[in-house]
């Protein structure tokens, strides 16, 4: 799941999303700061190198909506999973990918 998470957070989308209209508000991290922890107890833990409050409203959304769907890929249950990013000492409340609504 962190390579997910590395690759989103170091690149953003390819060439060929960028054509297709997708993007990110991620700034770059440096994907060796960017980790996440097997979901306990229904929450997946995104552990950031910068405090969360930093990142817009769609950054938020697209960390944790990858966080989630590459942990549902693993067999979790998208729908009940939450993911919790934590970053400088700050940590969010939980948050539900609202794609999986």
């Amino acid at each position: 799941m962190p390579d997910a998470l590395r690759l989103l957070a170091a690149a953003g989308p390819t060439a060929a999303e960028g054509s297709a209209g997708l993007r990110t508000e991620l700034p770059f991290l440096p994907p060796e700061q960017v980790s996440a922890r097997a979901p306990e107890n229904g929450i997946l833990t995104v552990q950031l190198p910068v405090p969360p409050s930093t990142l817009s409203g769609l950054a938020v959304t697209q960390l944790a909506c990858t966080g989630v769907g590459v942990s549902a890929m693993a067999g979790a249950n998208a729908r009940k999973l939450m993911a919790r990013l934590n970053g400088a000492g700050e940590a969010r409340k939980p948050l539900f990918c609202p794609a999986n609504g």
